[in-house]
């Protein structure tokens, strides 16, 4: 049985690597590195989908996709969830302007930021 997935762990997101890494896409059907499957598996049946029926690159392009748009969604709610907490601390709150594209509080906030770490030194 394998554990239950978890996004936010060092594995979990998968934002900024390249499926080519994982995947020979250049094939018919493609070819799935072990480490691959790993990855990919567990976020794939997140969206219904079982990563072995994916052959294709289209299919999986288009599989991908869909997961990065359902893994931005989920980042952006644990921000805002994180920064909307009553002990919200500095740096979730900046984090929040920076993903809400908010730079004059993201700016406001460094300086916050930056003005309690010359205070501690």
């Amino acid at each position: 049985m394998q554990p239950a997935f978890n996004l936010w762990d060092e594995d979990g997101l998968l934002f900024e690597d390249h499926p080519e890494l994982f995947v020979l896409l250049d094939r018919t059907p493609i070819i799935w590195s072990i480490r691959g499957l790993r990855l990919f598996r567990p976020r794939f049946a997140l969206l219904g989908i079982e990563a072995k029926t994916i052959s294709t690159r289209a299919q999986f392009e288009g599989t991908w996709s869909r997961w990065l748009a359902v893994e931005r969604q989920l980042l952006l709610s644990k921000i805002a969830a994180a920064a909307a907490s009553p002990r919200a601390s500095l740096e979730a709150k900046c984090l929040d302007a920076i993903a809400n594209l908010d730079i004059e509080r993201a700016e406001m906030l460094v300086t916050a930021l930056e003005d309690r770490s010359r205070d501690q030194h």
